[in-house]
């Protein structure tokens, strides 16, 4: 759970001192007292307050959905009740699905990651990019392939973009050769950089041809990228 504790939630001040009992009563009428209200919710310890979160992720009203697993995301119980925030994956509505993975990678729910994977290919934009954000923290070796695949297929350059962050977190040896070639030739100097960093963390004398080329790139962040590379495989 984050240490910073916001004081007010859509223009209303959180009841943070209200008893449990309380915050559920105003919960009854949707609107900025409720999200408040729920807010205050994740941070109490009390069972019963994460009860109540639970119960609420039942309603029919897809915004209290919506900030009731994002207060499960934060709760420092949350872990325990992961099967609610894995059904919410499920939802019907595309924003409450983008809360429930964020609150997946907050928890790293382990259980949620098959169906964020399969989330790199939503319909929705938006949800493509929550997928792959929370890709970050729920990585696993196998990912690769389909995230990799956002980044070179994708129609969003943000998405695009997005991919790619995640891919630099998280690729190893196994392929970097791959990700060097792709990133090494993009239009985006900060992948041009990583590129070189791939290149001098994995990388032979086989690759200083490429590198010798990036070190007159246009950018000055990527030439200096490369310069470092090429000394560090030549120091190996």
């Amino acid at each position: 759970m984050r240490d910073f504790k916001p004081q007010i939630w859509n223009g209303v001040p959180i009841p943070y001192n209200a008893h449990v009992a309380d915050l559920r009563g105003m919960v009854e009428s949707p609107g900025p007292r409720a999200w408040a209200a729920i807010r205050a919710l994740a941070e109490k310890p009390e069972p019963d307050a994460l009860a109540v979160l639970v119960e609420l992720t039942g309603s029919s009203d897809p915004h209290v959905r919506r900030s009731t697993v994002e207060a499960i995301g934060i709760h420092r119980s949350g872990r325990t009740v992961s099967d609610v925030v894995c059904q919410l994956l499920q939802d019907p509505a595309d924003f409450v699905v983008r809360s429930a993975i964020q609150a997946a990678a907050n928890l790293g729910l382990g259980a949620a990651h098959e169906r964020v994977l399969s989330l790199v290919k939503a319909a929705e934009e938006s949800t493509r990019l929550a997928a792959l954000h929370a890709l970050k923290d729920l990585w696993r070796p196998s990912d690769f392939d389909a995230v990799f695949d956002r980044y070179i297929h994708d129609r969003s350059d943000g998405v695009r973009k997005q991919a790619a962050w995640t891919v630099h977190k998280n690729a190893g040896k196994e392929h970097w050769e791959r990700v060097f070639s792709a990133w090494s030739k993009d239009l985006v100097p900060r992948h041009r950089v990583w590129a070189c960093e791939l290149a001098g963390s994995f990388g032979s004398r086989a690759v200083l041809p490429a590198l010798v080329t990036l070190r007159t790139d246009r950018d000055g962040h990527v030439r200096r990228a490369a310069r470092r590379a090429a000394e560090r495989i030549d120091a190996a």
